[in-house]
């Protein structure tokens, strides 16, 4: 690895050839993080690298989620994934500080609250995008910016929720009735919930996203001290005094306990159960949940229902290009070209059909 020397410039030719300097290594259980200061007019960058134990399909899988997430304004910045010295990198955005650095140098109530709301918007904006389960929320993996808003970061432990639905009889809706997730018991121990544990049928959730998520934002009012230790099962007292002493709005107090809930059963499943969007433009989750209802219903071969679906939807938001998307899907599933271009002279003016499917991809 001679090129990934500190005081080494290195060239990425992924990321338009551009120059850096190696100025900070450091390591952790799987990966190797490079400082890079730009030597250009672009910001500093990190560069994550890998350990032989991570397969190049886990590195990969990282990299590709982490894109399809795009942007957003609490997901770290995703900059490209290469090669150098014939290993994987994964190259994204630097920021100054990270949630780790408030334990030492301790917020406000409300400046808590505000960093809180942040970073389960993009938790949030996470799972309804890809239903994405981070499975490695901790401190250190929510970085701060300049400005002070924290940026998710690190996905490489990440899975995608898969649910099993139920079609209604009418093919109109369906229900969610079980979800799962696959891969390895994956995360870091103080942030691991407890029904994890002791069992090889373990599925993370968003409801253990929530677990990690409060034991962090208590951390930033107990001082650093765990409330747990779920091995020993021990539950540290004076941690939870420390918590109540310096949390001093009850509401948010309370939001916090409930998410580190022992017991699954009594703690927060879903982000929507404590968090309200006060964005502008709020994302469209009920078009999501068309869409994922004409794949659903494609994916179960059953093109005329998912035909009609669409075509009802589309009369309902004319000229929504993500509803004649998966409208030309569906025709591609039926190979009916002619018909497609009929229907769309119902919904667009002046329509010109192009007849290569591949690009509604």
């Amino acid at each position: 690895m001679g090129t990934l020397t500190i005081g080494n410039i290195v060239e990425l030719k992924e990321f338009d050839h551009r120059r850096f300097l190696l100025t900070k290594k450091t390591e952790g259980g799987f990966g190797i993080v490079y400082f890079l200061q730009s030597l250009s007019n672009i910001p500093n960058c990190v560069m994550k690298t890998y350990k032989n134990q991570v397969s190049k399909e886990d590195i990969e899988k990282e990299s590709f989620a982490w894109a399809q997430l795009g942007k957003h304004k609490n997901i770290a910045a995703f900059l490209c994934y290469g090669t150098i010295d014939n290993i994987p990198y994964v190259l994204s955005e630097r920021y100054p500080n990270t949630l780790e650095d408030l334990i030492e140098n301790p917020k406000t109530t409300e400046e808590v609250k505000v960093i809180f709301n942040d970073v389960v918007s993009g938790l949030n904006y996470a799972k309804k995008k890809l239903n994405l389960v981070h499975r490695d929320i901790k401190p250190n993996n929510i970085f701060i910016d300049k400005n002070g808003i924290p940026k998710i970061g690190d996905f490489g432990l990440a899975v995608y929720e898969k649910f099993e639905y139920k079609l209604d009889t009418n093919f109109k809706s369906y229900t969610k009735y079980s979800s799962k997730t696959e891969g390895d018991f994956g995360g870091t121990l103080p942030f691991i919930a407890p029904e994890l544990f002791g069992t090889s049928n373990f599925s993370f959730t968003t409801s253990t996203d929530i677990y990690a998520l409060g034991i962090t934002f208590f951390l930033l009012f107990s001082e650093g001290l765990l409330p747990y230790d779920i091995k020993e099962h021990v539950i540290f007292q004076n941690a939870f005094e420390r918590f109540s002493m310096n949390c001093k709005d009850l509401e948010f107090k309370n939001i916090i306990l409930k998410c580190i809930e022992l017991n699954p059963q009594k703690r927060f499943s879903e982000y929507n159960e404590f968090f309200i969007e006060d964005n502008d433009n709020p994302p469209d989750y009920e078009l999501a949940e068309v869409i994922n209802t004409i794949q659903l219903l494609r994916r179960e071969k059953k093109t005329e229902q998912a035909l009609e679906y669409a075509k009802e939807k589309l009369r309902e938001k004319p000229a929504n290009p993500l509803l004649i998307n998966q409208l030309a899907l569906v025709y591609n599933d039926k190979k009916d070209e002619k018909t497609f271009e009929f229907v769309l002279s119902d919904y667009l003016d002046n329509v010109k059909i192009e007849y290569d499917f591949t690009m509604y991809y």
